[in-house]
């Protein structure tokens, strides 16, 4: 492995170019929701036709005419539907010197293809029941999906607002609007269906969150408007735990006690047992000064070039880790630890004798273009049909987690294109 940058004999290919991506977690795009009564929300539970896009003029922002336009359409929204996610994406995001208004971010239309696809159809939850009223630590247990319980709130708030305010949600003004959202959420505006605090909590607001800061290929963050207002794409999860009591490995003491002696020996004592760890996983986008080619100089012992890997830490991973680490400083000071020591962001190069977690994946990246990657989407190599691959090294990048769980799942798709193409050999 090496990180230096003055070797300038590479020139990445097709062949050449291997992107090595490295990720140790992200968030989940799909929130877990608390609800209220079940059979009483079912019955607020009504379908609507797709409506063309309705966006509002929301563009004051004078970084709005350099985005691209929203995602065109709706998949999942009526035009009522429509009409009330728009005015509060655009009050829940204002256009100012930051981003434009919600809907030219594409907020509306992330959160619509969210409801149209598995997330919102119930693809991973249980739908058969019985349906009985649950307590709110059980998590979701209605017999609707996310989509159909989002409708359901949007009818029962818009409801509400009529009779509040006299008028539509649609109607309201800005600062209506927004007075409005803020009694939904804590709580001032209810109904005797839906839970509407649960519901914009535990629903709505994190769809909201996500489709500011989710990559925009799912329809929001436009340009990716808010990653540029952070400083950087991408992001991390934070955690405190104790692993065990492994007394080598889960040996934590105060930063001054020395390295051996009676003292030392007395830190142990004391501080085992006694203490945690706060730790963030963050993104670690590709980028194409990480690749893997083939050793100009080494070889093993058939004479053969060894592949060697350029990796490092870049500019956008820094800027993260200044962000979680500073996350992570706040955290300590506010449990009232006896010692909070300041926590060390990242800053390169990287160094491969300590372990980090780090699931370093690529080398022979899928795509759809034979020009920047190895293999199709089936993972049959470009350039030699009866070649396939699978394996963490077809990921251009790792998105979250241990990357182990995808790769069964690309494993079991692979086992049906191969019986396709042992039938009749040709590019899938």
């Amino acid at each position: 492995m090496t990180n230096d940058q003055s070797d300038k004999t590479f020139h990445p290919n097709r062949r050449g170019f291997l992107g090595v991506a490295a990720a140790t977690g992200a968030a989940s795009l799909a929130p877990g929701v608390l609800i209220g009564t079940a059979a009483t929300t079912a019955a607020l539970a009504e379908t609507s036709e797709p409506a063309p896009s309705q966006s509002m003029d929301a563009s004051a922002s004078p970084i709005a005419a350099k985005l691209p336009p929203p995602v065109p359409g709706y998949l999942s929204f009526g035009p009522d539907e429509a009409g009330f996610v728009e005015v509060m994406v655009n009050v829940m995001c204002p256009a100012d010197a930051l981003t434009p208004g919600g809907v030219d971010c594409g907020l509306a239309a992330y959160i619509d293809r969210q409801l149209a696809g598995g997330f919102g159809k119930g693809a991973r939850l249980y739908m058969r029941g019985p349906w009985r009223e649950g307590k709110p630590e059980l998590g979701y247990q209605l017999p609707l999906t996310p989509e159909q319980f989002f409708k359901a709130g949007l009818a029962a708030a818009d409801a509400a607002c009529r009779k509040r305010k006299g008028k539509a949600f649609s109607e309201l003004d800005e600062s209506g609007a927004d007075r409005f959202l803020h009694e939904i959420a804590d709580g001032k505006v209810t109904d005797e269906r839906v839970q509407l605090a649960s519901w914009f909590n535990e629903l709505v607001y994190p769809l909201f969150e996500q489709a500011c800061f989710a990559d925009p290929i799912y329809g929001g963050n436009v340009g990716k408007v808010f990653w540029k207002a952070i400083g950087y794409p991408g992001g991390g999860y934070i955690y405190a735990n104790v692993t065990n009591g492994r007394p080598i490995a889960s040996r934590a003491v105060p930063p001054s006690t020395p390295k051996w002696g009676a003292e030392w020996k007395k830190a142990n004592a004391d501080w085992y047992a006694h203490n945690f760890s706060i730790t963030a996983h963050g993104s670690w986008y590709p980028h194409r000064e990480n690749y893997v080619d083939l050793d100009p100089t080494y070889v093993d012992a058939y004479g053969q070039p060894l592949l060697r890997m350029t990796f490092d830490v870049r500019e956008n991973e820094r800027k993260m880790s200044v962000y979680l680490s500073k996350k992570i400083d706040e955290i300590a000071k506010a449990t009232g630890a006896d010692i909070a020591p300041p926590t060390a962001p990242r800053k390169g190069p990287y160094d491969s004798r300590v372990y980090q977690t780090t699931h370093v994946t690529g080398g022979t990246i899928m795509g759809s273009d034979p020009g920047t990657s190895v293999v199709s989407p089936h993972l049959q190599h470009w350039d030699a049909e009866n070649l396939f691959v699978v394996g963490a090294s077809v990921y251009p990048f790792n998105a979250g987690y241990n990357p182990t769980g995808p790769l069964g799942a690309l494993a079991l798709r692979l086992g049906d294109d191969l019986n396709d193409y042992v039938a009749r050999p040709h590019h899938l």
